[in-house]
């Protein structure tokens, strides 16, 4: 692992992987250590993790590992015991303007972002999904924290990454749970996580049946919006002796799925709260019209439609211990609606560039690329590359659909005009001040829409420490 300057302090949620000076003998005191500001002598923070972005230290997440000398952060080929401390640090500005080569000097912009995205070796396969494992960790850090500060629970959606390996992670950082689409996605994800909801509509005896098997080993709740899936369910769970959880889907401005009638609403979650085997846990939505830039009219509004529901519910003496909601775009601004209390953001983990046009991720904060080789140059301003609509997808940006299908890091004024299934054509401008690139070249695409291009992978190579581990895309195609 390369190591940067003693202090670079750089992120309000930078993950640190080497502190102490070894005297420390078990986590107690490591944290002793580090909360008691005089005794840190030291921080490194490896090149994959620093970013630009507050300037003040805000959250240390350390790996704390015994190899016999002590205990010190990271993990060590030869540490059997290996432990996840997180805890809260607000060194005052002052602080952290006194350490030693604080405020750091800011690389030049284009020299960090190529230094975190190593270069493959020279035979790695192209295409191929490569995701950058700091980057995960810094996403999940980010919305973690987010959540804890404003006493709101993260169900991440799985949808994005439908990773096992990137679920532990999830978890790992204070996920109350899972969320998934489809049951096939929950089949998969109960392997790691015990309390699993199904965010869409249990329809149709194929998916009934296997819901009511899974819930009775888990703990499994399912959105729905009408009163033929709640009946079916409590078939389906009858038959099998069990319990499972239902979350009314209330409809909230998106105009997709959900109750519109507040009325109706109440009905439903009534009918499901007399049900023997149907446990109502409260409601969910999904605010998917709703920007960064909405306006305060625009939460009201989203308030007010949970309200109609949620007051009438409790006057009745029906409890919603659960008001669930959230997407990426609006994920962070969610304390705006002080019914919420849980989130089900997915594209926060890796990103892309719908929310890069948003406006609620840098490119720094993209954690998955396409790595993409130059098989053709018909001409100076144009080349092909072999990943097409099979690997970046057909989906144009959501902000700005003329931006083309994706974004090239090495040639930022360069569009991909058009894909093929097999072909990715990328036209650079007449008086582009790039070089074009070579037949043979390798180049990175951040894709518009990451979670179906994730779909569309048999498996995903991770970037950690230096190293590239292939993983399967575990529930890729699970549509069912």
């Amino acid at each position: 692992m390369k190591l940067v300057c003693p202090i670079q302090i750089r992120d309000a949620h930078c993950r640190v992987d080497r502190v102490l000076d070894g005297s420390a003998r078990d986590p107690t005191q490591a944290r002793r250590a580090l909360t008691t500001l005089p005794r840190i002598y030291r921080i490194f923070v490896t090149a994959d993790t620093v970013v630009q972005r507050s300037g003040i230290l805000d959250r240390f997440g350390i790996f704390l590992c015994c190899g016999g000398t002590g205990w010190h952060a990271g993990n060590c080929t030869h540490c059997t015991h290996v432990r996840r401390v997180q805890f809260r640090l607000t060194p005052t500005i002052d602080f952290v303007q006194s350490l030693p080569g604080f405020p750091p000097k800011a690389p030049d912009s284009h020299e960090s972002y190529r230094m975190e995205w190593l270069p493959p070796p020279d035979d790695h396969p192209t295409p191929s999904l490569i995701v950058h494992g700091g980057i995960v960790d810094r996403n999940l850090s980010r919305m973690q924290s987010y959540c804890n500060d404003h006493s709101l629970n993260l169900r991440p959606h799985t949808k994005t990454h439908k990773s096992l390996e990137m679920a532990k992670r999830q978890l790992a950082v204070g996920a109350v749970g899972l969320t998934v689409a489809k049951v096939g996605e929950a089949e998969i994800m109960s392997r790691v996580c015990s309390d699993v909801f199904i965010a869409y509509p249990a329809v149709g005896s194929h998916r009934l049946a296997r819901i009511a098997t899974l819930g009775k080993s888990h703990r499994i709740s399912i959105g729905i919006d009408s009163l033929a899936a709640a009946k079916s369910l409590q078939d389906a769970a009858a038959s099998q002796s069990c319990k499972l959880g239902v979350l009314v889907d209330l409809e909230v401005g998106f105009f997709r799925t959900g109750v519109e009638d507040p009325k109706n609403a109440i009905a439903l979650c009534e009918f499901v709260a007399s049900q023997k085997n149907l446990d109502f846990r409260g409601v969910m939505c999904f605010p998917g019209h709703i920007l960064p830039s909405a306006d305060d009219s625009v939460w009201y509004a989203y308030t007010d439609s949970l309200a109609k529901v949620i007051d009438q519910l409790q006057s009745r003496s029906i409890p919603v211990p659960i008001v669930s909601g959230g997407s990426t775009p609006s994920a962070m601004q969610s304390h705006r609606n002080p019914l919420l209390n849980e989130i089900r953001p997915g594209t926060y983990i890796y990103n892309d560039m719908n929310e890069v046009r948003l406006g609620v991720a840098t490119l720094d904060d993209c954690a998955a690329r396409v790595l993409a080789t130059v098989v053709s140059t018909p001409n100076r301003n144009k080349f092909i590359v072999d990943a097409g609509s099979k690997t970046l997808s057909s989906d144009r940006n959501c902000v700005d659909a003329d931006s083309g299908f994706g974004y090239v890091v090495e040639f930022p004024d360069a569009k991909i005009s058009r894909l093929s299934e097999e072909h990715g054509e990328v036209v650079l401008p007449e008086a582009s001040p790039s070089k074009p690139p070579r037949v043979g070249d390798r180049i990175w695409i951040i894709p518009n829409h990451i979670c179906v291009s994730v779909n569309l992978q048999n498996s995903f190579y991770l970037l950690e420490q230096e190293t590239l581990d292939q993983l399967p895309v575990d529930a890729r195609g699970m549509l069912v």
